[in-house]
C-alpha cells in the first residue's frame, strides 16, 4: 500500500519496525530486568528475519542477493565502529 500511494502521489509514509535489544546494555550485564524467555520470545520475532523470509517466499530476492546485502551491512557496521575507535574526539 505503501509503495502505491506514493507511486500515486499520496506522498511518503511512516514505516514502523518494533526491535528490540536482544543483549545488555554493556558488556558483562547481567540483566537481571527481564527473563530469557522474554527476550527469546522477541528473537522469534525478529523483524530482519521475518522480511527476509518473506522477500524469499515472494521471490522478491534471492538468497545469495540477501546474504551480499548482510555482509555488507555488517562490513559497514565493522568499518563505523572502526573509524569511532580511531577517533580523536572522545565522548564526555
Amino acid at each position: 500500500r505503501a509503495v502505491e500511494r506514493a507511486r500515486t502521489g499520496g506522498g511518503p509514509t511512516l514505516l514502523e519496525f518494533k526491535t528490540y535489544r536482544w543483549l545488555g546494555h554493556w558488556t558483562g550485564d547481567p540483566c537481571v530486568y527481564r527473563t530469557r524467555e522474554e527476550v527469546e520470545a522477541w528473537k522469534q520475532r525478529c523483524p530482519i528475519q521475518y522480511m527476509r523470509g518473506y522477500m524469499l517466499e515472494k521471490n522478491l530476492a534471492s538468497e545469495a542477493e540477501l546474504d551480499a546485502i548482510e555482509k555488507k551491512a555488517r562490513a559497514d557496521a565493522e568499518a563505523a565502529a572502526l573509524c569511532r575507535a580511531r577517533s580523536r574526539i572522545r565522548p564526555m
